[in-house]
């Protein structure tokens, strides 16, 4: 006989639950109607299993629920093998009585569906979960017909989870290039889709979340970037109020910025765009180094540079003895990387250096290597997590031809388009302010010069 349970542990106010993760729980606001079933659905490899275990974890963790795990794909050792590879430890979990692991491979076609019934009742008698999973659904899409299918969840199956059941996901697979999810029922039967992608890139693929409906939830994001680190992690695309620190500006020493632009607001947006050769990374460094020696942290990032060569660049510039104390170096191979990888290993270094000036040296090259739609959300992430932080971010994007629109030109607040050019026997460089968002941009060209000490100069500007 069922029980029935006296506490509702997951539900957080009005009937609502919490993923546990901090960003869906930021897209599902004000949160998931209570009893909700949701389908996981995705590519082999996309991490369905991640996400619905570490949501598991996360509300047993959290919210002092207790979940039952149902799989049709694995056993309950490679489960924590796995699983517990990402950091989520079930094994203590199942040992302090908050878990159990219950799989049906052995289960002949005959009794899948009957067992599958047992198995959740008695989950349910002995252990009165808060969540539930059920794992490798797929098995059951490929034994029953449609309208075998369609009888057993909706008469079967999703009445019992929602009956006694906080939060249930049902995870299937989906081949990659498919639109439709098995028979293409299960998506209407249930409250909620989360869609699972994998996005083919230069560098491998991309993962990308796609929520396609959750009941009871005004959704105004679709799809979200993500990565598999210590469970799920989405790059959401926040849009908190910017706070007032703000309004303070960042002195570099440099009078175009300090002076002629009236200086750099705290959350600024700068791009440094021009051909190939023209001083874009030049600028970046000698910016940072002014910015550095004026007390400013600076983490400068390369995608396109070796480590020792960017270290070369410093020094070449006379920025030598502000290296690794308020200059941090990191250069990231896009290569070895999808474009979410590398975002993400940007937000890391970031959240632990707390800069007042990141530099992103060479994002052309992320452009290149990845979907388009792809860089733009994640382009945006970013700018809006520096603004957020009141962190001045520049951009250095390689153009085509000079005064090029590039990707992320209505992203930023300033641009700076640089040119090269061929003077007799000698090469000149040269940028304008071509946009910028704070107010004055100077009409006058400025010259890029190199001093005997090869120092850089700026000339121009002025009123």
């Amino acid at each position: 006989m069922l029980k029935i349970r006296s506490s509702l542990k997951l539900v957080v106010e009005d009937n609502r639950i919490k993923l546990g993760i901090e960003a869906l729980d930021h897209i599902l606001e004000p949160g998931i109607i209570k009893g909700s079933v949701l389908l996981i659905a995705g590519n082999p490899g996309a991490g369905k299993t991640t996400l619905a275990a570490h949501i598991m974890y996360n509300n047993i963790v959290k919210y002092s629920g207790r979940g039952v795990y149902i799989s049709f794909a694995e056993t309950e050792n490679d489960f924590y093998k796995f699983i517990g590879q990402l950091g989520l430890d079930f094994k203590s979990l199942h040992a302090r009585g908050l878990f159990k692991f219950v799989t049906l491979l052995s289960v002949s076609d005959i009794d899948i569906v009957d067992k599958t019934i047992e198995a959740i009742m008695e989950a349910i008698d002995d252990l009165e979960p808060s969540i539930i999973v059920i794992d490798g659904f797929t098995a059951l899409t490929k034994i029953l017909s449609p309208p075998q299918l369609r009888a057993f969840l909706h008469t079967s199956l999703i009445p019992l989870l929602k009956q006694h059941v906080d939060l249930s996901m049902i995870i299937t697979d989906l081949p990659i290039g498919s639109k439709v999810v098995g028979y293409g029922i299960e998506e209407f039967i249930v409250d909620g889709v989360i869609l699972m992608k994998l996005i083919k890139s230069y560098t491998g693929y991309e993962r990308v979340m796609e929520l396609r409906k959750i009941r009871g939830v005004p959704l105004n994001i679709y799809e979200v970037p993500y990565v598999i680190k210590a469970g799920i992690k989405p790059l959401l695309i926040y849009t908190d109020e910017i706070s007032e620190k703000r309004r303070e500006k960042i002195v570099t020493g440099i009078n175009l910025l300090d002076q002629d632009l009236h200086g750099i607001l705290r959350g600024s947006q700068i791009l440094l765009t021009g051909v190939s050769g023209s001083g874009k990374s030049v600028l970046a460094t000698y910016i940072s180094g002014e910015a550095a020696k004026r007390g400013n942290k600076v983490l400068f990032v390369s995608l396109d540079e070796t480590y020792d060569f960017v270290r070369g660049r410093f020094r070449s510039l006379g920025y030598d003895e502000i290296l690794n104390d308020k200059i941090i170096l990191v250069c990231i191979d896009p290569l070895t990387h999808n474009l979410s990888e590398v975002l993400n290993l940007i937000d890391e270094e970031v959240s632990k250096e707390n800069p007042d000036i990141v530099v992103l040296d060479g994002v052309r090259v992320l452009y290149r290597l990845s979907n388009k739609r792809l860089f733009w959300l994640g382009t945006h992430r970013l700018t809006n997590i520096f603004r957020k932080k009141n962190i001045v971010a520049i951009y250095t994007y390689t153009a085509d031809y000079p005064h090029e629109r590039v990707p992320i030109d209505t992203l930023v607040d300033v641009i700076f388009a640089l040119k090269l050019e061929i003077m007799g026997d000698r090469v000149a460089r040269s940028f304008i302010v071509w946009k910028n968002r704070h107010g004055y941009a100077p009409s006058q060209k400025m010259k890029i010069v190199f001093g005997r000490d090869r120092r850089l100069e700026i000339i121009g500007g002025g009123g």
